[in-house]
């Protein structure tokens, strides 16, 4: 879990072309991870609970750095 944050920071960097087109794709698969996660917690199933929430971490941080107009910018 605690690799999350890095990896998000990594993907957001690496695919900043994306980070816009996808914003709505990343806010949904961090919603929808979250709700996932948080049904197999409750169900006592951690090793797909963790999974769902690590999913839900990076995507969140990818969301999330799609507001940073550093980031975002186009250069030509």
């Amino acid at each position: 879990m605690a690799l999350a944050f890095p990896i998000g920071y990594l993907l957001a960097y690496m695919c900043k072309d994306e980070l816009l087109a996808g914003r709505s794709w990343f806010l949904a698969l961090s919603l929808i991870s979250f709700i996932a996660g948080s049904w197999f917690f409750l169900s006592d199933v951690n090793y797909i609970s963790l999974s769902c929430f690590f999913a839900a971490i990076i995507s969140g941080v990818a969301y999330w750095k799609s507001f940073d107009k550093r980031l975002t910018k186009i250069k030509r």
